[in-house]
């Protein structure tokens, strides 16, 4: 049974008139997210998220010397460039990041399977995925997109929504948009520290 991809348009109209037309993915994400008030914009090297009217600064805020994207979010993570390419592989084409199977492995094998502690797939590749978008600028990643990743180390979520919503540090909105609950987004980042170096000695204080 074949699965036909959504067409998404940005359409600005003035009253009934059509002023503008375009079939861009990337533009419709970022609109989107702006129609939900979570996209917040920054100078590179500021990466903050926003809810409400908080702001929520992240856990390293200290500008690399190497000021590529990469190099900037990889600082942001806490592993150096090379460990960030082999555990994510992130890029700004759909499925935006490649999980290296290792560290899927890892990760199953130092977590619960339920209960505290337990990470959802799709919250991990959603957490990850909230992370690598607020720094290339795509706004929120909906939760297709997030299941997309899981696609392609072969791992599909059944419960994929309630993986999101028992998740303290992510949050849905309508449309099927995820994001960064602000006051845990320290967390977020120590999730993806512990994916990308194997390490999940800290997962007893991550079922706080």
């Amino acid at each position: 049974m074949s699965t036909k991809k959504a067409k998404l348009t940005v359409i600005l109209k003035a009253d009934n008139t059509i002023v503008a037309e375009v079939e861009d993915p990337i533009l419709w994400q970022k609109v989107l997210s702006l129609i939900h008030g979570n996209l917040l914009e920054n100078p590179i090297g500021k990466n903050k998220f926003q809810e409400d009217g908080v702001v929520a600064e992240n856990i390293n805020e200290v500008k690399p010397k190497n000021d590529s994207t990469l190099s900037r979010f990889s600082h942001l993570i806490g592993v150096s460039e090379s460990v960030l390419k082999g555990a994510l592989d992130p890029s700004s084409d759909p499925p935006y990041l490649h999980l290296d199977r290792h560290c899927w492995e890892a990760m199953k094998k130092n977590t619960p399977q339920r209960g505290k502690g337990a990470i959802s797939p799709t919250a991990l590749s959603a957490t990850l995925l909230c992370l690598w978008f607020n720094e290339i600028g795509l706004g929120n990643p909906i939760q297709s997109q997030a299941l997309g990743v899981l696609k392609v180390i072969g791992v599909l979520d059944k419960n994929a929504s309630r993986g999101i919503k028992l998740t303290p540090w992510l949050q849905s909105r309508p449309g099927g948009v995820v994001v960064i609950n602000p006051s845990q987004i320290s967390k977020a980042y120590t999730i993806a520290n512990s994916f990308c170096t194997k390490n999940w000695s800290n997962k007893e204080e991550n079922k706080k």
